[in-house]
């Protein structure tokens, strides 16, 4: 069926175009043909004047009307020349058929007469020729020309369709059917192609090793890129399930993607965040001098690090620590990623470590203030323990001196007794 429309198809634009050159070539020819018969015709009027002009002379000289009307039955034959007529000194003498105003060929001639060195005019001979013999004549040889042309453009589409189908056609139909049934399941299919190179006999089997070596970068590409698929979607599921909040956004600065971290972090799902500008995220709190910097950087081409206040949808505020990397592609400004970590929890961890150190530094303070104190209790309880001990030592020397004293004294009494 296909070849049949393709053909079709050929035989219809061949015989159109060879028809419209056909009849313009045919036109200016015939134009040109029409142009030459017509003056081929007024000079055979012409000729009848100069072949008869001695004996029409000496017949209009002589008034000889036999002659006359003699030359005038052998001249109109009604088909060609359809009306003559002769005056003689502006008197018509004699005519023959019927004079017509429209599509004829007019031709005039004097005849004179010199006597002594002077011309005189003797008569007039008035000739009207069809110009329909000619157009009768352009007509059939118009109808010659096209028949001719139509049975050879005829012959010329059948061949050259022939060939068309014989040489390229059904390569043509052959690819066709390769590429229509091409898909990612049968690209591995080689199209069949010349075993070599050294047999390639024709264009064709040029441009089949062409589709052949482009269905092998194709199945090349498709492989590649079902690899990078693979990685895309393994760093798609990385980011989705990623701690950090991962933002994109165009150079407009307006959001085109955030994650599932985002979502959690700021309380705005991916519908209500994409299209909008970070700022909605915005706490009064952040100095505008960090929003002028990181703009400067980032028109630079830098990236920018940092920490931000934020404030989510219920209006709470959160701290992020923030990269945001501008993301060239060859060579040219695309788009914004942010990479930012929620550090709310270590800033209040951060917060409450600072209070507890300022209430330590308090009770320290109160704290050796009594030990102060104490110190001070406790050097006077020393002083006065060694004020007690020295007390002791003394008791004790009093002691012994008492003891040794009371000693003696028994001694004493002892030998005062036993003596």
């Amino acid at each position: 069926m296909k070849r049949q429309k393709l053909s079709f198809k050929l035989a219809y634009w061949i015989v159109l175009t060879s028809t419209v050159l056909t009849f313009i070539s045919s036109t200016f020819y015939l134009y040109h043909e029409y142009d030459v018969r017509l003056e081929n015709f007024e000079q055979e009027i012409t000729n009848i004047h100069e072949k008869n002009l001695k004996v029409l002379n000496h017949s209009i000289w002589h008034y000889d009307k036999i002659a006359i009307k003699a030359f005038l039955e052998d001249t109109v034959d009604v088909n060609r020349i359809t009306y003559a007529k002769i005056n003689i000194s502006n008197k018509l003498i004699e005519t023959k058929g019927i004079p017509n105003k429209n599509n004829v060929i007019e031709k005039r001639f004097v005849f004179s007469k010199i006597i002594e060195k002077h011309k005189y005019i003797i008569g007039e001979l008035v000739i009207q020729g069809n110009k329909n013999v000619v157009w009768y004549d352009i007509k059939n040889l118009a109808l010659n020309i096209f028949l001719a042309e139509f049975f050879k453009v005829i012959f010329m589409t059948t061949f050259i369709i022939f060939l068309l189908k014989k040489l390229f056609v059904d390569k043509l139909e052959k690819m066709a059917t390769y590429a229509g049934n091409l898909s990612i399941d049968n690209l591995k299919d080689e199209l069949f192609i010349p075993s070599n190179t050294s047999n390639i006999s024709d264009e064709f089997d040029t441009v089949f090793l062409a589709f052949d070596d482009m269905r092998k970068n194709l199945l090349n590409e498709i492989n590649q890129s079902n690899e990078i698929k693979k990685e895309l979607v393994s760093f798609r599921h990385a980011i989705e399930k990623s701690y950090n909040s991962i933002v994109i956004t165009d150079l407009e600065r307006n959001i085109t993607y955030v994650n599932n971290a985002f979502e959690n972090t700021t309380g705005y799902s991916k519908e209500e965040a994409i299209g909008k500008n970070p700022n909605i995220l915005k706490s009064p709190k952040m100095r505008a001098s960090i929003f002028i910097e990181m703009n400067k950087q980032l028109d630079e081409g830098l990236i920018w690090q940092g920490e931000l206040v934020n404030i989510k949808k219920n209006g709470s505020t959160f701290y992020e620590q923030a990269s945001i990397i501008p993301i060239f592609i060859d060579n040219k400004l695309s788009s914004y990623l942010a990479i930012k970590l929620d550090i709310t929890a270590y800033k209040e961890s951060e917060e409450k470590i600072r209070r507890l150190n300022l209430e330590l530094e308090q009770k320290v303070k109160e704290r050796t203030l009594e030990l102060v104190g104490t110190n001070k209790d406790l050097v006077d309880s020393i002083n006065d323990l060694k004020l007690m001990q020295e007390q002791l030592l003394q008791a004790q020397e009093i002691a012994n001196t008492a003891r040794k004293n009371a000693e003696e004294a028994n001694r004493e009494k002892s030998m005062f007794l036993a003596n």
